[in-house]
């Protein structure tokens, strides 16, 4: 057989450089604002928990299983929505 040559007649594309997003306000630091955020998702979702036991309670009016509904995704999105935000954040950087 014959043997190929190492290089081809085409020119291999250059590979681009990421995009990166411009600063919305300049001087200020964005891990600020995704500090933020991760504490203002732990807070809703402990007003989530808070509203589902108060459903669970009979406090307020509500089928009971929406309010064991509320209570289990609250405590879900406590533990695991700002883990996979930051997962999300991290892997944009990267």
């Amino acid at each position: 057989m014959a043997e190929r040559d190492p290089t081809p007649d085409r020119v291999p594309h250059p590979v681009p450089e990421p995009v990166t997003e411009p600063d919305p306000v300049p001087g200020r630091d964005p891990a600020m604002g995704r500090y933020m955020a991760l504490h203002l998702v732990r807070l809703a979702c402990i007003f989530v928990v808070m509203f589902g036991l108060l459903i669970q309670e009979g406090r307020i009016e509500g089928p009971a299983l929406l309010g064991f509904a509320l209570l289990v995704g609250g405590a879900l999105g406590f533990f695991f929505l700002p883990h996979t935000l930051a997962k999300r954040w991290k892997s944009r950087e990267g």
